[in-house]
């Protein structure tokens, strides 16, 4: 019997095999898009979506090089900042802390950890300093209070952890969509930006705060902006957005409304699991295109609609649009309009039953 990654992974170039068929028995790292024999297993790793430190159990695959570079760079502080959300501990719970601080001015080395009342406790190693730094510690009491400076490594990192929740965002859409996801030209920048984690190539908007929810577990769907609907994933207590087909700038529009309200509403969906990828797919969520592989676009690939009315709404598949449609979409993609609404034709349409399997893999 095949091992569980062997059958993964015979999914995920199946699943690409329906967009490329050149490309049977290879595999396409989903964020820096390299070409991979699948019998090269070594250099194509499982990689958890979320850090396993901080409880995550999703998995999904990347290159090997692509999930070492995530470790280095995104997982240490995203999983850091997971860990404080879920905790509910304050700043000072953090795991990954400066071993010095100052006391009334004067640099001492040491540690401090939140007491369960929310009081702080502070411990100096004095046999860990050099005879000046103690004398400087000695000149510096003073009878009364005592003013500390504690560093927070944790808030120099926040770009780090935004880059750390889009990745997690971006493979837990390929976890459920496969290669429709992936072939999608307008995600280059969402790539660039997880590729190049300590560059600023989104803004940071990129990632909202869902005031006080905390999600038990992450999730994809859409979320609703003042009226505009995007795709997303709920991770902790924050919505990860990403650019639609029909509204490409998406960022761009977001960064114009920093510091601003939204009117939020947001809809978790189930496309599939195991990376039990469905036909190469299209989906639309009321009137906008929310992902549109660019195979769609220039008629290599035919894809099956998904209509998602929201409110709950069970959704629709429609079968393959012919190749009037898919112009039709490239062309109001393309406009100047905010948003390019689509209208669906109903035509052959029929309930989808989804699957509704537990998420960890």
């Amino acid at each position: 019997m095949p091992k569980r990654k062997d059958q993964i992974l015979e999914r995920i170039t199946s699943n690409l095999a329906q967009f490329e068929p050149s490309r049977i028995g290879s595999f396409v790292c989903p964020t820096c898009l390299k070409l991979f024999p699948i019998t090269s297993k070594s250099e194509i790793t499982q990689a958890h979506v979320v850090p396993r430190y901080c409880g995550g159990g999703l998995k999904t695959y990347l290159c090997k090089a692509c999930n070492s570079h995530f470790g280095k760079y995104q997982d240490e502080w995203f999983g850091e900042y997971l860990y404080l959300a879920r905790s509910g501990k304050g700043l000072f719970a953090t795991k990954k802390q400066s071993r010095t601080f100052t006391i009334n001015g004067a640099q001492v080395t040491g540690e401090f950890r939140e007491t369960d009342d929310g009081s702080l406790e502070f411990y100096i190693y004095k046999d860990l300093m050099s005879p000046d730094a103690v004398a400087a510690m000695k000149a510096a009491e003073t009878p009364g209070r005592r003013k500390i400076s504690v560093p927070i490594p944790i808030l120099e990192k926040s770009h780090l952890i935004t880059v750390g929740f889009l990745t997690a965002g971006y493979l837990l859409w390929f976890k459920e969509l496969g290669y429709s996801w992936v072939f999608q030209a307008h995600l280059d920048p969402v790539r660039a930006q997880i590729l190049s984690p300590n560059e600023r190539v989104i803004p940071s908007t990129c990632v909202l705060d869902a005031g006080d929810v905390c999600f038990d577990r992450p999730w994809i769907g859409f979320v609703e902006l003042d009226n505009n609907c995007y795709p997303c994933a709920g991770i902790a207590d924050r919505f990860v957005i990403f650019p639609s087909f029909s509204s490409p700038r998406t960022y761009e529009r977001l960064a114009a409304r920093a510091g601003k309200g939204f009117s939020v509403k947001y809809e978790s969906i189930r496309i599939s699991d195991y990376h039990q990828f469905p036909d190469p797919v299209g989906i639309i969520y009321r009137d906008q295109a929310m992902t549109f592989a660019d195979h769609f676009c220039n008629n290599s690939v035919a894809p099956v609609l998904l209509l998602y009315l929201g409110d709950g709404q069970p959704p629709q598949a429609f079968l393959p649009m012919d190749s009037t449609q898919r112009k039709r979409w490239q062309h109001e993609r393309h406009q100047d309009t905010a948003t390019a609404r689509i209208k669906v034709q109903r035509g052959p349409a029929f309930p989808l039953a989804l699957q509704d399997l537990p998420l960890d893999s």
